[in-house]
């Protein structure tokens, strides 16, 4: 089994290597999870080997003592009531062991379901992360909801401040008008080679609007040269115009980007974390079922072990059926023996519940600095004067703070994170 999640996780540290942003971190955090598992099994086994030395030692000694007690009757009658006094212990503490483990595997499989459950939920809202669409949407240049569309802007720009400069021939100013109204509704997204003097843009091959942008400054600068009633005043009132726009768009694309990556980070870190899960429940399952009957568990998805075999109502049934089908004098010390919680189990539950609560909190991190920085861009937009109607902005940001708080209730309410920690707090400490 370790073979194949150090393998899993060659596997995602070799792929993330194509990541370009903050590889070393996630990387690092990904194998301190499976770091800390690992290290949780090592202590175990090697605390294992140190009973069982201890055993052998006490072992040896009982054999010892048996040996000076046979030339004594008296000694071995003595003995022999200590022998039933310790018969009569050893019952009520098999029992106590029994039960204590029955209840350990049983709220394991309760807290695992919840762990199962948690993380599809999580996947899902990453996956239909719909609250960012009504922000793309904004990128769109005949868009109109902050009181401005970007084709209609840069017409207006080019209007005032190059062709109100020059005395166009008949119809020239509206061919041109609708060139530039082209540019703009058809962006190439491509490198820009001969970027235009004035416009500074770090996104332009990737953020159609800037692209766009950028092209029709490349065509009016083209356009001036042939034509001396242009100032070079005209042209820098031009391009500062523009400039606004530009950091404009850049800036809400730089807020997706870093939304994407923020999610990108998180889904690594989420299938990690279902690895490990994984791992864990099938080892748990094995510790119930013992491994005779039990098909390939490491072709099976969490999900799928946690629905077959896995979940409070089966692991109850399957314990209450070996319970009752357990007969005799010794029948707990047959069952103590039979059905023993690993000690480790309990600590690589609490390990699970805290990276899972990890990822909970980096969501909700995510989902809030998208937010913060999506209004940050709305509120500078207001400041420089990019929209006629800045109470169009207002209602904007009005409207993305219901739709954040409607996001935000409907994820909290489908994890149900603090179930999952109650279910794991549940679980007898050994």
């Amino acid at each position: 089994m370790r073979k194949v999640i150090v393998a899993l996780l060659l596997w995602c540290l070799c792929g993330f290597t194509q990541v370009q942003a903050q590889n070393k971190t996630l990387a690092d955090s990904l194998a301190d999870i499976y770091k800390r598992y690992f290290k949780l099994q090592e202590e175990f086994e090697t605390s294992q080997k140190a009973s069982g030395k201890d055993l052998t030692g006490l072992q040896q000694k009982f054999q010892s003592m048996e040996n000076q007690t046979q030339a004594n009757s008296n000694v071995i009658n003595e003995l022999g009531k200590r022998v039933n006094q310790f018969d009569e212990k050893d019952v009520i503490n098999a029992t106590t062991l029994f039960n204590k483990s029955k209840m350990s595997f049983i709220n394991t499989a309760i807290f695992m379901e919840k762990v199962d459950g948690a993380l599809r939920d999580l996947n899902s809202a990453i996956a239909n992360f719909s609250y960012a669409s009504s922000i793309t949407k904004l990128n769109n240049p005949t868009n109109n909801e902050l009181g401005f569309s970007l084709d209609k802007a840069v017409v207006d720009i080019v209007e005032k401040h190059i062709l109100s400069q020059i005395k166009p021939k008949r119809g020239f100013a509206e061919r041109f008008k609708s060139v530039i109204q082209n540019i703009i509704q058809n962006p190439l997204i491509a490198p820009v080679i001969n970027v235009a003097k004035g416009i500074t843009s770090v996104l332009s091959a990737t953020v159609p609007a800037v692209s766009s942008i950028t092209s029709v400054l490349n065509t009016v600068n083209s356009f001036a040269i042939n034509e001396p009633a242009l100032s070079p005043e005209s042209l820098a009132n031009f391009t500062k115009e523009l400039q606004k726009f530009v950091q404009h768009y850049e800036s809400l694309a730089k807020a997706s980007q870093e939304l994407e990556t923020s999610l990108s980070q998180l889904r690594l870190k989420m299938e990690t974390v279902r690895k490990v899960a994984e791992n864990f429940t099938q080892k748990t399952i094995i510790d119930v079922y013992t491994a005779d009957g039990l098909p390939d568990l490491s072709k099976m998805e969490l999900e799928e072990m946690v629905k077959k075999y896995f979940n409070y109502r089966t692991v109850n049934d399957y314990i209450g059926n070996l319970e009752k089908n357990t007969t005799g004098a010794s029948k707990f010390n047959v069952l103590s023996k039979r059905l023993t919680y690993p000690s480790i189990s309990r600590s690589q539950a609490s390990m699970i519940m805290e990276e899972l609560e990890k990822l909970h909190n980096e969501y909700l991190a995510g989902l809030s600095n998208y937010q913060k920085n999506i209004l940050g861009v709305l509120e500078n937009a207001k400041r420089t004067g990019i929209t006629p109607d800045p109470n169009a902005i207002s209602n904007k940001i009005t409207e993305l703070d219901v739709q954040y708080q409607q996001v935000l209730k409907a994820y909290l309410k489908d994890i149900e994170i603090e179930e999952v920690k109650a279910a794991e707090s549940n679980i007898p400490r050994h």
